[in-house]
Order: structure tokens, then sequence, then C-alpha cells
């Protein structure tokens, strides 16, 4: 929830508390909190007289307390998405404290972003088809600018770009996955772009099977002349990947 930890002032109060907030996506119309912990490191009270946020998609709460010295206080933000106000926003939060450096600055950012039928797809093992429906909640249009999957096993449908959604409407995506032979599990993103962009995990295919390799060649025997029990071992590389496995001669279980 925090990128960075820092601290403010040499003395008697010390402040430290993260010095960013990234709420990530957040469906429109709905909200997300994240907590921001503001911990006195110093040997006197810390004193937090106002915190204020620039933007009023941001609101922190409680926005004044004391903080003994070696103790924290966690502090609410909440981020609340405009229905008027689709898209990426940002904010300053400002603290104010006895401290040193007073005041002090955290950024904050969220995105408010359209609703997604789906945030992951699990295709069966010899391929299929799904769809992802992407609701507009906001009071405005939406404008789907992008969509694209970053495996060519998996294709997409869908209709002539941009696609334009009107309020309360809904457009849908049609994704294909064609697994090549030997290719095994796959797992792939689907990302949807209209500022900002969600992203939706597909994964389909069958596990490679212990013993064989992924391009349907024999597998070599190797001979590992110390431990016991069965051993299993992977390699990959360029002719594919294999899973071989081994057991315990009667050598091995002899110490010998």
């Amino acid at each position: 929830m925090t990128d960075a930890w820092r601290a403010v002032g040499v003395g008697l109060e010390d402040i430290e508390f993260p010095s960013t907030l990234s709420f990530g996506n957040v469906v429109i119309g709905t909200s997300k909190a994240l907590q921001l912990t503001i911990s006195n490191a110093g040997e006197g009270d810390l004193t937090v007289s106002n915190i204020t946020s620039d933007d009023a998609h941001f609101t922190p709460l409680p926005t004044s307390f004391t903080v003994t010295p070696g103790s924290s206080q966690a502090v609410t933000v909440t981020f609340a998405t405009n229905v008027l106000l689709p898209g990426s926003q940002s904010g300053t939060l400002t603290i104010t404290h006895n401290g040193l450096d007073s005041p002090t600055l955290v950024t904050m950012t969220g995105d408010a972003a359209v609703g997604a039928s789906t945030s992951a797809i699990n295709f069966v093992a010899s391929g299929g088809s799904a769809s992802v429906t992407i609701t507009n909640p906001a009071a405005v249009n939406i404008d789907i600018t992008a969509i694209a999957t970053n495996n060519s096993q998996f294709s997409v449908s869908h209709g002539v770009l941009p696609i334009t959604i009107l309020p309360g409407l809904t457009t849908d995506i049609g994704i294909d996955f064609t697994p090549l032979a030997g290719s095994g599990v796959q797992v792939a993103t689907l990302a949807i772009t209209h500022n900002p962009t969600i992203l939706i995990t597909m994964t389909g295919g069958t596990p490679f099977i212990a013993g064989s390799s992924s391009q349907g060649q024999k597998v070599a025997s190797l001979r590992v002349p110390f431990g016991g029990g069965w051993m299993a071992v992977l390699l990959m590389g360029s002719c594919g990947c294999y899973a071989l496995k081994r057991r315990a001669s009667a050598t091995d279980r002899r110490g010998g």
C-alpha cells in the first residue's frame, strides 16, 4: 500500500510516514481506503495539528492527534471516485506537525476505472472461447481506445476502436484460446485501455507430464549418485521443458 518510508527532522519530534499512497484501479462510483501510519521515532510527543488533501477525491481521517515516543497513529485515507470524472486522479496530503520540516507531503494516486465482469479467465486444456463484459458506471461516455493480449495463443474480438460506451451500458470482448501442441500451460494478460488500463489474467493449456518433453522427444536418463527416495529434475531450454524423475537404487540405499 506504500512505496517508501522516510523520516523528517532530527530533533525531539521525529516523524516517519509513507511518501506515497497508490490506490490503483477503483471501479467508478465506488471507493477504496488505505491506511497511512505515522510513527514517532523521537524522544518527545509528536503533535499533528492538521492533515489536509488538495483533491476532494482523497479524504484523510483523523486529521489531528498526538503520538507519544515510540508509538504510531493510523490515518485512513479514502479515495472516492466520481461518476462525472472517470480516469486518473492525483492529490497531495499535507501533514502539519511540530517536528522539523513541517509541513510534510504525501503523494496520492488513484484511477477511476470501468467495471469488468471478471478479473481472471481459466480455459480448459484443449482451448475454448470466453467473453468479458465491460460496464460503464460513469455519468459520461467512456471510450475504449485499445484492447490487446501479450500471448498469440489468446486472440480477442471486439468492435471497431475506439469503442464508445454510453453511461450505464456495456460492451463485450470475446477471447479465443487456441493452444499450440506441446506448449504447456499458458498465461496471458488482456489489457483494456480507456485511461486507465484494466488488466485481466488468462490461463489455459496442459501441464507437462513427468518423464516427457514439451517437444514429444524421449528424455535421456540422468545418473545422480547420492540421496534417496524419489528425485524430480526440471530442465528448461530452447529444445523444450523436461520433467525427469529418478528412484533410489539398492546401491544408494546401502550408502554406496
